[in-house]
């Protein structure tokens, strides 16, 4: 194996975990087919992540590009392959290596993580040259590692962009905007059957005590037993023939007979209080956590509306391919 420097730097640590998980399934299964199965498909998905960073799919630290001069330089040559920063980076980042020292190549050298990911490299070419790479799992495990980490980067992306500092300040100031021209009323009421019985309670108004002809006319047997009094409620709530009539309503006003659902309605306005809406630092964590689901939820849709989607029945792939076998299939063939 032909390195640009020493294998992991001079007394740098083996990397004893990845061998012993390597050993680990050697000896539980007695099967090296299956231990290969499992290195490979953990090389794919490092090698997935890598070319993510690579092609821009996911962020690099700046610190990155100020202490070395290449863009992606490379750090360790392992037969006709190379490994770079970015694959150092992934490997790091896929065995829970934390991002700041991920982003530390001296520090991936020194802690054996250059040396695993060269092991991990060495590994997947055995394995192709084995053939495992042709394994019919092996192919759908890789497309599958690829659709996972491009689906997860775009919308990591889509939701990362929704939520921008300007957007949430946006939605903040519309959500402060709506409460200040909506408000909570207390309100009282009186239903009647016809228009002209409206009318004619109107006029004794103000003369005569709303909550007693509330208690004495209104058909509404909840609130006329209480003096006409409803539940405190947002004007939104009330509908659009009644939002207008109450819009410019004077504390103690009664409207005009409106026409609702119950019947022909008197209400009067007993209280307003204008709802105060929570400063932006309590809210922020909140609107972004719905703008990033909104932009998530939009992007999901538009992807079912640009790509249609026809599943075969059961049936049909079956008869297509009666000796398809279910389960894991095409076991890779190891050259002996």
């Amino acid at each position: 194996m032909t390195q640009l420097s020493s294998k992991a730097g001079v007394g740098a640590p083996s990397s004893l975990g990845f061998q012993a998980k390597v050993m680990g399934s050697f000896l539980r299964d007695f099967d090296a087919r299956t231990a290969l199965r499992a290195i490979f498909c953990g090389v794919l998905v490092s090698a997935a992540a890598a070319e993510a960073i690579r092609f821009g799919v996911v962020e690099r630290p700046l610190s990155l590009y100020a202490n070395y001069e290449e863009v992606d330089p490379v750090v360790a040559r392992v037969g006709d392959d190379v490994l770079r920063v970015s694959d150092a980076m992934a490997h790091a980042m896929y065995t829970g290596v934390d991002a700041e020292t991920a982003a530390d190549v001296p520090k991936l050298i020194a802690t054996g993580t250059v040396e695993d990911a060269v092991d991990h490299l060495a590994l997947a070419q055995m394995a192709r040259d084995a053939g495992i790479a042709d394994a019919l799992e092996i192919r759908a495990a890789v497309a599958l590692a690829e659709r996972q980490i491009l689906a997860e980067a775009f919308l990591d992306t889509i939701a990362r962009d929704a939520a921008s500092e300007d957007k949430i300040v946006a939605r903040y100031e519309a959500e402060k905007a709506t409460l200040e021209r909506d408000s909570l009323m207390r309100l009282s009421k009186i239903v009647v059957e016809t228009e002209d019985e409206a009318k004619a309670l109107a006029a004794r108004l103000p003369r005569a005590n709303f909550a007693t002809l509330a208690k004495q006319k209104s058909l509404h047997r909840q609130t006329g037993e209480n003096g006409g009094a409803m539940e405190e409620r947002q004007i939104a709530e009330l509908g659009p023939e009644l939002t207008e009539a109450l819009a410019t309503l004077p504390i103690g006003g009664v409207t005009e007979p409106v026409q609702t659902e119950e019947g022909w309605t008197l209400v009067k306005l007993e209280s307003r209080r204008t709802l105060r809406l929570a400063p932006l630092s309590e809210r922020r964590e909140a609107i972004a956590k719905a703008l990033r689901e909104e932009a998530i939820a939009a992007a999901m849709d538009k992807s079912r509306d640009e790509f249609p989607t026809q599943v075969r029945s059961a049936e049909a792939i079956i008869e297509a391919a009666p000796d398809f076998p279910a389960g894991m299939i095409a076991a890779a063939r190891i050259k002996n």
